[in-house]
């Protein structure tokens, strides 16, 4: 498709193609929603060649779209119908038609249109999802053109945006004892605390869950160093990840220690800690 994605339909069916008109515009997709009766009158000037339309029409019967099907013609433009009747006038002459047909409505009366306007939905969504992918649409794409809400922040949002910082950070030296540690992870208030070298280089971490299974083996905290106690080979990400992927497939609170390209450990005078719930 070339040009642009123009669709119309009748009746109830507008709020309907209002929703395909937000996914599209998350896509990238020039959508515009003509109604049938105005096009009659003068608004089939928002058509140009190369576009596609796409009539949607419960019955396949609608006269104001029927109406319009000879000057798309004219102008070459391709219909694409999406229809509960595949046996309508409309569906016969559409170059593509798509069966939303439903065996009855949820109306108790059978007259509001209701599962039939479901699966109009249904279809936009479906079409909405096979064109992204034709396009080969990403989630920088999406976050481009979503930057509000919930999902603009979960796709914009960097690990960098999320680290613990500087003195925020909870930092001690291998060779200190483990009372000491215990203090270090209350004052910071992050229920964990690095464990590094002399130079500065992260070696390892010690969590709340390491105190506890200390204390369950009957350790005593006053005859072990930090560096023993400490849980080896930390999770590193890199700073410029999304945040929404530091936590994927992991579960409750986990301590993400951010590194810089090229460097085999994380050098916490140069980087910082990122806790993902």
């Amino acid at each position: 498709m070339q040009g642009q994605s123009r669709r119309f339909g009748h009746g109830q069916i507008r709020v309907d193609r209002a929703e395909d008109r937000r996914h599209d515009g998350e896509h990238r997709d020039t959508v515009v929603f003509l109604h049938p009766a105005e096009g009659l009158h003068g608004d089939l000037g928002m058509l140009a060649r190369h576009d596609v339309l796409i009539a949607i029409s419960n019955s396949g019967e609608t006269q104001e779209i029927l109406q319009l099907l000879p000057f798309m013609e004219r102008m070459g433009i391709p219909v694409v119908a999406i229809v509960g009747r595949m046996s309508s006038t409309l569906a016969k002459n559409s170059a593509v038609s798509l069966d939303v047909s439903v065996a009855e409505e949820a109306c108790p009366m059978g007259l509001a249109p209701t599962a039939s306007t479901t699966a109009t939905l249904a279809m936009g969504d479906a079409l909405a999802v096979a064109l992204l992918e034709k396009r080969g649409f990403k989630e920088q794409d999406f976050a481009q053109f979503h930057p509000g809400g919930t999902l603009g922040r979960r796709l914009l949002v960097k690990v960098r945006d999320l680290m613990h910082k500087g003195q925020d950070v909870p930092q001690v030296e291998e060779t200190v004892l483990a009372s000491v540690a215990i203090l270090e992870m209350s004052a910071k208030k992050l229920g964990m605390t690095t464990v590094v070298d002399r130079a500065g280089a992260l070696l390892g971490v010690i969590t709340d869950g390491d105190l506890r299974r200390f204390v369950q083996q009957g350790g005593d905290f006053s005859k072990i160093s930090a560096g023993s106690l400490a849980s080896r080979r930390p999770k590193l990400i890199r700073t410029g990840r999304a945040g929404s992927q530091s936590g994927r497939n992991d579960g409750a609170v986990f301590h993400y220690h951010a590194r810089r390209r090229g460097q085999r450990q994380a050098n916490l005078s140069g980087s910082c800690i990122c806790m993902i719930c």
